[in-house]
Parts: structure tokens; C-alpha cells; sequence
């Protein structure tokens, strides 16, 4: 009995820690996480307690490159550390190379992956729109899928 007491308590606990926001429903079949940001490792990289988030789509400049500073401060103030935030992972694509999560992120009442294309702070991955579940959507569309 009391082994199921403690493994109701943990599955609580668990759930709602990554559990699907209300206020941005995840499509399809894929993980809907939602944690605090733990780091900001670059403007299309956030990290979870028990998550490495890939933005789905979204290409920021990687650290060197012109641009790296803007796209990651971008996402700090839009996603700070501690905040919470949704991410939908994507159903044809779940992971990348590196074994990050890859999807679409929601934070401050905000797509940060159109935010960062709207903002001039990414270029969107063409070569990825057929392989995504987002590629159909207004944002990917309006910068090349």
C-alpha cells in the first residue's frame, strides 16, 4: 500500500511538472512538455530539468556568428530562466542528431519559434519543412516552407 501511495505521489508530481498547458494545446501524438527554463544555451536552444529543447524549423546564429548575442537575448527576455514554458513536440521529427527535443516552444504568450523569424533573429530550415509536423503553418509558410 504504501508503494502505491508513493508512486501516485511521484506520478503527481511528475505530471505536473510536464504536463500540457491549457493555454497552448500541443497537436498531435508527440510529447507536450511543460517545464521552467533552466538555461538559454542560444537563441533556438533551451533547456528543462529533464529536457534538451531544439526549436522545431528555427535557425538562430550559433555562438561566433554574427548575430549569436541578439538571437539569444532575444530568447532570454522572451523565455527568462525559472519562467515556464510549453513545448509541442514535433510528431515527424521528434528528435535531432544531438538527442534534443524537437518542437515548437510556447512562452510569455508567444510562438518563440515565429518570434525569432519575425524578429529577424533566425532564418527559417527549409530543408526540414516536409519532415515537420509544423511546416504547413502560417509562420514556417511565410519564411519558406
Amino acid at each position: 500500500m504504501k508503494i502505491i501511495i508513493f508512486c501516485l505521489i511521484v506520478i503527481m508530481l511528475v505530471s505536473s511538472t510536464y504536463s500540457a498547458s491549457a493555454q497552448y494545446p500541443c497537436q498531435g501524438t508527440a510529447l507536450c512538455i511543460s517545464g521552467k527554463v533552466t538555461q538559454i544555451v542560444d537563441g533556438d536552444t533551451i533547456y528543462l530539468k529533464d529536457y534538451k529543447i531544439r526549436l522545431s524549423l528555427t535557425d538562430a546564429p550559433e555562438k561566433g556568428k554574427k548575430g549569436f548575442k541578439e538571437a539569444t537575448s532575444f530568447t532570454k527576455k522572451l523565455c527568462p530562466i525559472g519562467s515556464t514554458i510549453t513545448v509541442d513536440q514535433d510528431d515527424k521529427q521528434k528528435k535531432d542528431m544531438y538527442g534534443r527535443v524537437l518542437g515548437k516552444v510556447f512562452c510569455s504568450d508567444k510562438n518563440l519559434n515565429a518570434e525569432l523569424l519575425y524578429n529577424n533573429h533566425a532564418k527559417i530550415k527549409t530543408e526540414y519543412c516536409k519532415k515537420s509536423e509544423f511546416g504547413n503553418e502560417d509562420w514556417a509558410k511565410k519564411y519558406g516552407c
